[in-house]
């Protein structure tokens, strides 16, 4: 009888398969099923994943049509809330690996604090190389071994992104009883989150570094480019939303990505992403000054850049201006 459920969305990944999939078989922790969810791939996964079902009892394979990670996740939670007793849900992306404890260590923890949802920290894979930050700001992130409660996790959402994937945890199957990953979004983790973490009473972290995220040239973040970093902010300013919307309390938000969508911004030359930013600006806007007491600094990133310009130009002229009349007044006097 598995205790978890273990659902890998499969796409185009022939190259990393087998040793997603060796990674999961070789657990420490043996009670689980993997549901391979093959998602239209062109390439061979969707035979690899039938091969593993011939050898292995655990393994059950999911084929359907195209639609995307979102689509591959949705399929594989129905599958489970239908056709499993299990009790938990995890989520592995298939160029990703575990470490042979990471199923074990989560299992153990969940069930001896009594939480709906267990977070694992991770390490990256770049070239070959497994490094703990791929960025200087990064090196501060992390988890503790430490348990939250709703309001608290929802606090630290705020200022950790590690907590926002799906991959690095273990969830209480009926969790997902009314909860879907959002169709169409790059980043739908960071649209779901913030409702997984509204639906736990208790959450706990573990600072074991125990799941390898493969960061590869052709995957879906290599390539999102300014329209994922636009799902990223919708994301980030619906959870702002919905925290408003059940009263949570929190710290100050950060901005940082904001600051830095602003930087890639006058380099978008797609009219229609260059409205929708406008359009997410103004609604972050409004929750900003609801939040804070007048105009603050970081009031620049709702003003268009060709303003900017305009304005510097004024300021300049009137100054100039300024300065002229001053040295002419001088000039009379004397």
């Amino acid at each position: 009888m598995p205790k978890i459920s273990i659902i890998v969305p499969v796409y185009n990944v022939e190259k990393y398969l087998h040793h997603c999939v060796k990674s999961i078989l070789a657990q420490t922790f043996p009670f689980f099923e993997l549901i391979l969810v093959d998602d239209g791939s062109p390439d061979n996964s969707g035979a690899i994943c039938d091969e593993y079902a011939t050898k292995n009892a655990r393994v059950r394979v999911i084929h359907k049509e195209n639609g995307g990670l979102s689509s591959a996740r949705n399929a594989g939670i129905d599958w489970v809330l239908t056709n499993s007793n299990s009790e938990y849900i995890a989520f592995v992306d298939s160029d990703d690996w575990l470490h042979e404890n990471y199923l074990e260590k989560l299992y153990t923890t969940i069930t001896e604090t009594n939480a709906d949802l267990a977070i694992t920290d991770f390490m990256y894979h770049i070239n070959n190389e497994i490094v703990f930050a791929r960025y200087e700001h990064e090196k501060k992130l992390g988890f503790e071994n430490k348990t939250f409660d709703t309001a608290g996790m929802m606090n630290f959402l705020l200022h950790n992104w590690k907590v926002v994937v799906a991959w690095n945890k273990l969830y209480k199957k009926e969790i997902f009883k009314n909860l879907r990953f959002p169709l169409g979004k790059t980043h739908e983790d960071e649209f779901l989150i913030h409702h997984i973490i509204h639906e736990c009473k208790t959450i706990t972290t573990i600072s074991d570094t125990l799941y390898y995220y493969r960061i590869r040239e052709g995957s879906i973040m290599s390539t999102e480019g300014f329209s994922g970093r636009l799902d990223v902010f919708e994301a980030f300013i619906e959870r702002l939303e919905f925290l408003d919307k059940y009263a949570y309390a929190y710290e100050n938000i950060y901005i940082d990505h904001f600051l830095y969508m602003r930087s890639i911004y006058t380099s978008c030359k797609d009219k229609n992403l260059k409205k929708r930013y406008w359009q997410l600006v103004m609604r972050y806007k409004k929750f900003y000054f609801k939040h804070t007491n007048g105009i603050k600094k970081y009031l620049i990133i709702y003003i268009n850049p060709s303003v900017i310009k305009t304005i510097k130009k004024c300021a300049k002229k009137i100054l100039s201006d300024t300065l002229s009349v001053k040295i002419k007044g001088l000039l009379i006097r004397k």
